[in-house]
């Protein structure tokens, strides 16, 4: 059946861990060379409060670098 989707984000709320951008960007490119749709969701808590996002979940999308402002779905 394969991965029809696939959505990525940073942890929210207390305890949040800091996410691994370059673990999103890998999975981003897996994504586009096996042709499954990749959704952004947030940047996580984190990111949010080290890059003073309007959002405590870093779910913004134009406050994000331009190469993760993807947000893909799959068709059903």
């Amino acid at each position: 059946m394969g991965i029809s989707w696939c959505i990525v984000g940073g942890e929210s709320g207390l305890g949040a861990r800091r996410m691994d951008i370059a673990w999103a960007r890998l999975l981003r490119d897996q994504c586009w060379k096996a042709g499954v749709p990749f959704f952004m969701k947030q940047f996580g808590t984190v990111w949010a409060h080290n890059h003073k996002s309007k959002s405590m979940k870093g779910d913004i999308p134009h406050e994000w670098p331009k190469e993760f402002r993807i947000r893909q779905f799959p068709a059903f």
